[in-house]
């Protein structure tokens, strides 16, 4: 065991009053500029990248959910059926016989148990209920 001298702290440690509270002051550049420890222009741009690199993947992933859709008959699922009548907007008419994907989309809006048995019925059909992603 090695010894490091004095004695082993008891209970929890407190820092001397005033250490730690104040940030530390930038440093100021040739041009009177602050120079700060992160570069912004280059996070910027890596965040950019990175967004840029989202929209690339997810627009094909909403392209191929846009062509799937779940058919709503009362016979299969009476409940998807209610849900579907429950959550349908008035101004609109009477439901579709169908839930397609911006329905689905829209529906991540709406924090009712009907809406959630909808999403939860259309990821199953779109996962064909393998539990795939």
């Amino acid at each position: 065991m090695v010894n490091y001298g004095g004695d082993k702290p008891s209970g929890e440690y407190k820092p001397p009053l005033g250490q730690g509270s104040s940030s530390p002051t930038p440093l100021v550049g040739a041009n009177g500029v602050p120079r700060t420890y992160a570069d912004i222009n280059l996070l910027k741009r890596k965040l950019v990248a990175l967004l840029e690199e989202i929209r690339n993947i997810v627009e094909p992933l909403e392209n191929d959910m846009s062509r799937f859709s779940l058919r709503v008959s009362s016979s299969d699922d009476p409940k998807l059926d209610a849900s579907n009548k429950a959550e349908w907007p008035e101004g609109l008419g009477s439901p579709r016989d169908f839930i397609g994907y911006k329905y689905y989309k829209a529906l991540r809006f709406r924090d009712t148990t009907s809406a959630d048995y909808i999403r939860k019925r259309y990821e199953e059909a779109a996962r064909e209920i393998t539990g795939s992603t």
